[in-house]
C-alpha cells in the first residue's frame, strides 16, 4: 500500500469554500448545513449528511473538491445523474469525467489516465467499477483528495434500494487510509443511517441531518372514484409547473392526452422513448414550454427546476422513501407547493396484494434465474462477466411474470451477487481516428469514395485524433447529402479498414452475469436472509398503506416519524386543515355519515334532508367525505357509507 498517492486533507493548502462557491456557481452564500458539512470535510472528518431532495447535496463534495488539490472520487449508482453532473461541471469550466457501463476500454483507459495524471478534479464512477483490476491498477497513481458516496442508502439492506456493489466501497479505505469519506443521502431511516456508518467504516463521523419537514409543502391524499377528474381538478386549482408520476409507460401518454384535451399543456416521458425525444421533452419542460410532465420514475433524478408547484402521484408508490424523494421535487424555490397522492379502492387492493405477493419466494426466484439463463442462451458454467441487452418488460410478457415480481427477483439475484442489471444509459455515437495522419492521407488518395467523409469528420469533430469525440450523425449526414443509414455504413467501412474506432448510439439496459450460470436447483441462496428481506418489503408497503389510509393526525408528521424524526403538526396538509374545521362543519359531516349508514340516497334527496344547511354546504361536505373515501357511489346514482 506504500505507493498509494492520497492527499491527507489536514496537511494541504486549501481555498476558502465561500470564494469557490461564488467563483464557480455565483451563489452569495451556502444553504443551511452545507457550509458546516463542507468545513468538516476540509478538516479531514468522515461525514454522513442527510439532506432532502433539492437540498444541495452535490455542492457538499464539489466545493471541497475544488478547495483542495487532487481528484475527488464520486461513487454514484445512477448513470443519468453522473452524466448530468459531469455536463454541468464542464459548463462551469471544471474538469470532470464519469466511468460507467457502455464505455469501451479505450474510453475507460483515457479517463482513468486523466485522473491519475491530475487532469481531472472529479471522477464519477459506478460502484461496480471499484473492484476491477483496471481501476485498482490506476488507483495507486491517483492523487485522491476525497471519497464522496452519493445515494449512500444503497449500501443498506434496510433501505429500499440496496445494491450489493456498494459493499465494495469500504475496500477503498484499505488503499486510501488517510482520505476522508463523505456519505450523502436524501432519505434514510435510523436503521439505514446506522448501517451506512458501519458498512463504510466511517471513523468517528460527523452527522448532519436536515429536517424532513418541508415547511412550504402541503401533503394531500385524495380518495376518489374518478382519479382522472380529480387530477384535472388539481391542475385547474393549482397553477404553475407540475409533475404526474405513474407506473406504466402506457399511462404516461394516456394522462398527457387527457390533460391536453382539457387545456393543460402536457407531455409524457418514459425510458422507452428514443433518446432525442427524452432530451427534447425534458428541455421543453425545463424551459416552461410544457406545463405538466406525465412520467415514470425514469424522469426527475438530478433535475433541478425550482418552480414546480404540484407533484401528483396517480399511482401509489412502493415506499415512503421513493414518495418523499419524488414529491420533494416540488417547491425548491421555497414558495407554496403541493404533493397530491390519488387513491381509489382498486389502488388499496393492489397495494395489499403487492405487500403480500410481489416479493417472490425461493421457488419463483429459482425459476426466473433459469429463464434468464435461457433468455441469454447460456450453457451451465458459462457467462461469467458477459453482458446482454435486457429489457424487463418484454421478458416479463414472454414468461408471463408480473413486472413488479420480476424486478424484485432481479433485485434479489443482484443482492446475491449473481447478476447486475444496469439502467439504460443514452450514449451518443462516438468516434476516434486510430490511424496516423500519413496513413489516413494515403488512404484518402486510394479511396476517393470515402474521402469526403474523412474530411468532414476531421473538420467537424475537434479532437477526433486524440480521444473518442461525440458525433452529430444527423448534421454530418446532411452536410454530406446522404442518408443516416449510408453514413453509418461508411463509418463501419472505416472501422473495417482500421482507420476509425466507432461506437454507435447506445440506449439499452444491460444484464451482466457476475457468476457462471449454474443449475437453478443448486443456486446458492440464503433462505433466512430472503425471508428477512420479505419482511422488510412488507413493512415498507404497509407504511405506504398507513399513510394513504390515515384519517387523523398530520401527514408531514407521519413521514417524519417514518424517518425517525419527532415533529409538530405542519398545519398545511389535508389532515391538519380538516382538524381546524369549524364545529358546524364537523356536525354536518357526522350527520351525513349517520344518514347514509342507514339508507342509500341521491344527492338531491340528501340536500332536502339536511336543511337548514344550504345546498352548497351539503354538496361541499359530500365531496369532502367522498375524497376521504368515507362515502362511495352505489347503484342508482346514490351515495352510501364506505364499509
Amino acid at each position: 500500500m506504500g505507493g498509494i498517492r492520497s492527499i491527507p486533507m489536514q496537511s494541504i493548502s486549501q481555498l476558502d469554500p465561500v470564494d469557490v462557491l461564488q467563483q464557480h456557481w455565483g451563489y452569495p452564500a451556502f444553504r443551511p448545513l452545507q457550509e458546516d458539512i463542507i468545513r468538516g470535510v476540509l478538516n479531514g472528518r468522515d461525514t454522513l449528511a442527510l439532506l432532502p431532495t433539492g437540498g444541495g447535496k452535490s455542492l457538499c463534495y464539489q466545493v471541497p473538491a475544488l478547495c483542495m488539490p487532487g481528484v475527488c472520487l464520486v461513487i454514484s449508482p445512477l448513470i443519468a445523474l453522473m452524466k448530468d453532473q459531469v455536463g454541468a461541471l464542464r459548463q462551469r469550466g471544471i474538469k470532470a469525467a464519469a466511468i460507467f457501463s457502455g464505455l469501451n476500454q479505450r474510453e475507460i483507459d483515457g479517463r482513468l489516465d486523466a485522473a491519475a495524471d491530475g487532469q481531472l478534479r472529479m471522477l464519477y464512477i459506478s460502484p461496480e467499477r471499484l473492484a476491477t483490476e483496471k481501476f485498482l491498477g490506476r488507483l495507486d497513481r491517483m492523487p485522491v483528495s476525497l471519497i464522496a458516496v452519493d445515494e449512500a442508502h444503497c449500501i443498506s439492506e434496510w433501505g429500499h434500494d440496496f445494491r450489493p456493489s456498494y459493499l465494495r466501497i469500504a475496500e477503498l479505505r484499505q488503499h486510501l487510509p488517510d482520505v476522508s469519506v463523505l456519505a450523502l443521502t436524501a432519505s434514510a431511516t435510523p436503521a439505514v443511517k446506522s448501517e451506512i456508518a458501519l458498512r463504510l467504516e466511517l471513523k468517528t463521523p460527523a452527522f448532519f441531518e436536515a429536517s424532513f419537514a418541508r415547511t412550504n409543502l402541503s401533503w394531500v391524499v385524495r380518495r376518489s372514484d374518478s382519479k382522472k377528474q380529480r387530477l384535472l381538478h388539481m391542475f385547474n386549482k393549482v397553477g404553475g409547473t407540475g409533475l404526474v408520476y405513474v407506473k406504466s409507460r402506457r399511462r404516461t401518454k394516456e394522462l398527457a392526452t387527457l390533460l391536453q384535451a382539457n387545456g393543460v399543456p402536457a407531455s409524457f416521458y418514459h425510458a422507452g422513448l428514443d433518446a432525442e425525444s427524452r432530451e427534447s421533452r425534458q428541455q421543453e419542460w425545463m424551459q416552461g414550454k410544457i406545463r405538466v410532465m406525465v412520467c415514470t420514475n425514469a424522469f426527475g433524478m438530478g433535475i433541478d427546476k425550482p418552480d414546480v408547484r404540484l407533484v401528483a402521484h396517480f399511482d401509489v408508490p412502493d415506499s415512503l422513501e421513493a414518495y418523499y424523494q419524488e414529491a420533494g421535487r416540488a417547491g425548491r424555490d421555497g414558495k407554496p407547493c403541493w404533493a397530491g397522492l390519488l387513491v381509489d379502492d382498486a389502488d388499496l387492493v393492489e397495494l395489499s396484494r403487492r405487500r403480500d405477493e410481489d416479493m417472490p419466494d425461493l421457488a419463483q426466484i429459482r425459476l426466473i434465474y433459469q429463464q434468464l439463463g435461457e433468455h441469454c442462451r447460456l450453457a451451465f458454467g458459462s457467462g461469467l462477466g458477459e453482458s446482454f441487452d435486457f429489457d424487463p418488460a418484454p421478458f416479463a410478457r414472454h414468461y408471463k411474470i408480473p413486472v413488479a415480481r420480476l424486478m424484485t427477483a432481479l433485485s434479489v439475484l443482484s443482492q446475491e451477487s449473481q447478476i447486475a442489471l444496469n439502467e439504460a444509459a443514452w450514449l451518443p455515437p462516438r468516434a476516434m481516428m486510430i490511424a496516423g495522419r500519413e496513413d489516413i492521407y494515403r488512404f484518402q488518395i486510394d479511396n476517393r469514395m470515402l474521402d469526403p467523409l474523412i474530411k468532414a469528420l476531421q473538420r467537424s469533430t475537434p479532437g477526433i485524433h486524440d480521444y473518442f469525440a461525440h458525433l452529430d450523425e444527423r448534421k454530418l449526414a446532411r452536410s454530406l447529402d446522404m442518408s443516416l443509414e449510408e453514413l453509418q455504413r461508411q463509418l463501419q467501412l472505416l472501422v473495417q479498414y482500421k482507420l476509425l474506432a466507432y461506437q454507435p448510439r447506445q440506449e439499452k439496459p444491460t444484464l451482466t452475469w457476475l457468476q457462471p450460470r449454474s443449475d437453478a436447483r443448486n443456486l446458492p441462496l440464503d433462505v433466512k436472509h430472503l425471508e428477512w428481506r420479505r419482511e422488510r418489503h412488507r413493512e415498507r408497503i404497509q407504511a405506504v398503506l398507513n399513510y394513504a389510509l390515515s384519517t387523523e393526525g398530520c401527514r408531514s408528521s407521519l413521514i417524519q416519524a417514518y424517518f425517525g424524526e419527532k415533529a409538530e403538526p405542519c398545519g398545511l396538509c389535508d389532515l391538519c386543515r380538516e382538524s381546524k374545521s369549524p364545529s358546524k362543519t364537523l356536525v354536518l359531516h357526522g350527520a351525513l355519515r349517520q344518514l347514509l349508514s342507514q339508507k342509500n340516497l341521491r344527492a338531491a334527496e340528501i340536500v332536502q334532508r339536511m336543511k337548514p344547511h344550504s345546498e352548497q354546504e351539503v354538496l361541499n361536505a359530500l365531496r369532502w367525505l367522498q375524497d376521504r373515501g368515507e362515502l362511495r357511489r352505489a347503484p342508482g346514482n346514490t351515495l352510501t357509507c364506505q364499509a
